[in-house]
């Protein structure tokens, strides 16, 4: 081996070695990055479990609209858990949170179908509009989704499209005549 060989292969050993530790910062940097989104979503996850569970608490005091409109929000904060576990790669979990958002919207349905029955109308755009954005977020997490975790998803879009759509009806369907005897 010549001494001109010798010096390459030692220049590039060290370049080499300079490449992997100056290469590692950047590692390093990302990793610690990572660490501290993740710090942040667990408080933004903490915060929302607090909000939920005193949604929970105050929906058995309330009547009417604004009762209809806590449970549609309960819906809500369902389905940012599930997509949650959807993203986190917990499907199991991803499902039986939109099974209990579907639950709470189920009757928040029963509230808005009985105030609409009365003639009260006032405050459902609301729970429409909870429906409105629970039903697009549902959209997007089914396109992210795998292939064979998407059954589900769509089959909860389909379920928040049409009781947005129903909600709707009951907001803008002509008033009830009296009888008049």
């Amino acid at each position: 081996m010549t001494l001109r060989s010798r010096w390459r292969m030692a220049a590039s050993f060290l370049a080499l070695w300079l490449g992997m530790s100056v290469g590692a910062c950047p590692l390093q940097a990302r990793a610690a990055a990572a660490r501290q989104q993740i710090s942040k979503q667990q408080k933004e996850l903490a915060k929302e479990q607090k909000k939920f569970a005193q949604l929970q608490q105050r929906v058995a005091r309330e009547k009417g609209v604004k009762q209809a409109q806590m449970l549609a929000e309960l819906a809500s904060l369902s389905f940012d858990f599930a997509r949650a576990a959807y993203e986190a790669g917990d499907a199991a979990h991803g499902q039986t949170q939109l099974q209990a958002s579907r639950t709470y919207a189920a009757q928040a349905m029963q509230v808005v179908q009985q105030q609409a029955a009365a003639g009260h109308t006032s405050g459902m755009k609301k729970v429409e509009m909870q429906f409105q954005q629970i039903s697009w977020g549902l959209h997007d997490l089914a396109m992210m989704v795998d292939f064979q975790l998407r059954p589900p998803v769509e089959a909860a879009h389909r379920y928040f499209s049409q009781q947005r759509a129903q909600v709707l009806s009951l907001m803008f369907a002509p008033p009830k005549k009296s009888k008049k005897g």
